[in-house]
C-alpha cells in the first residue's frame, strides 16, 4: 500500500467534519465554506501541477455532502452518505462559469480590470437582488398576516383562507429565492477554485496582445467549444475544469 492509499484509508476512517477540521455540533454553513476554501487554496490541482491530493479529493467530497441539506441531514443522523456521482451538477456549474467568463470579457473586463473580480461581482449582484426580493416578499407577508389577525373574528372564513393561501405562496417564493442565494454561494466557491487559472489567462492575454482582447470575435459568435472532464481518483471526484 503506497502513501496515498494509506492516507485515503485514514481519511475514510475520519468523519466529514474532521476532514474539514470542524466540530459537528457547532459547524455552520459559513464554517464549512471557509474550511473548504482554506484546504482548496493549498491542495487544489492548480497548486500541485495539475494533480489532486487525496486531502483535496476528500475535502471536496465532504463539502459536497455537508452543503447539501438532504445529504447532510442523512449523514448527521446515520453517519453515512450517498457518494454517487454529481457530474450533472458540476457540468451545470461549468456552464454557468463559462457564461460568466464570456460576459466578463465582452464587457471589457480584460482591459479595464480583473476578469475574476468581474465574475465574482456578477454573482454577488445577483445574490443582492435576490435578497432584496426576499425583503419585499417578507413585507408583503407581514402586511397580509397583520390583515388576517384583524379579521380573525369574522365568521366568514372565506377571505381568511384567501389571505392564508397567498401567504403560503409568498413563503414558497421566499424558499425558492433562498435556494437561489445558496446556489449562488456554491457558485462563488466553485469560482474560487479557478481564481489562479483565470488570473493566468488574463495575464497571458495582456502580455501577448498588449492589453487588447478580441472581444469582437466573441460578440460575433465565434466562441470556443466547451467540453467537460470529470476525472475519478481512488473513488474520489476531482474537477479539471472546462477544456476550451
Amino acid at each position: 500500500m503506497n502513501d496515498q492509499q494509506q492516507q485515503h484509508q485514514q481519511q475514510q476512517q475520519r468523519s466529514l467534519y474532521d476532514i474539514l477540521g470542524l466540530d459537528k455540533l457547532t459547524a455552520t454553513e459559513k464554517d464549512i465554506r471557509r474550511a473548504y476554501r482554506r484546504i482548496a487554496k493549498k491542495e487544489h490541482p492548480d497548486k500541485n501541477n495539475g494533480k489532486s491530493s487525496q486531502l483535496f479529493v476528500d475535502a471536496t467530497n465532504a463539502y459536497n455532502v455537508l452543503m447539501d441539506p438532504a445529504k447532510k441531514k442523512i449523514y448527521d443522523e446515520t453517519g453515512t452518505y450517498d457518494s454517487g456521482p454529481s457530474s450533472a451538477v458540476e457540468e451545470q456549474m461549468y456552464m454557468e462559469l463559462a457564461q460568466l467568463f464570456l460576459q466578463a470579457i465582452e464587457s471589457g473586463a480584460c482591459r479595464d480590470r480583473d476578469i475574476f473580480e468581474a465574475m465574482r461581482e456578477s454573482i454577488d449582484n445577483k445574490r443582492s437582488v435576490h435578497k432584496m426580493e426576499i425583503q419585499k416578499y417578507k413585507r408583503k407577508q407581514g402586511d397580509l398576516e397583520s390583515f388576517v389577525d384583524r379579521i380573525k373574528d369574522n365568521k366568514n372564513e372565506f377571505f381568511t383562507k384567501v389571505l392564508n393561501s397567498q401567504i403560503a405562496k409568498i413563503l414558497s417564493a421566499i424558499k425558492e429565492i433562498e435556494e437561489e442565494i445558496a446556489r449562488g454561494g456554491k457558485l462563488l466557491d466553485f469560482l474560487m477554485e479557478f481564481k489562479d487559472n483565470i488570473t493566468d489567462i488574463v495575464s497571458r492575454a495582456r502580455r501577448s496582445m498588449a492589453g487588447f482582447f478580441p472581444v469582437n470575435n466573441l460578440l460575433l459568435g465565434e466562441l470556443p467549444k466547451v467540453t467537460f472532464k470529470i476525472n475519478r481518483n481512488n473513488g474520489g471526484q476531482t474537477n479539471n475544469g472546462p477544456s476550451w
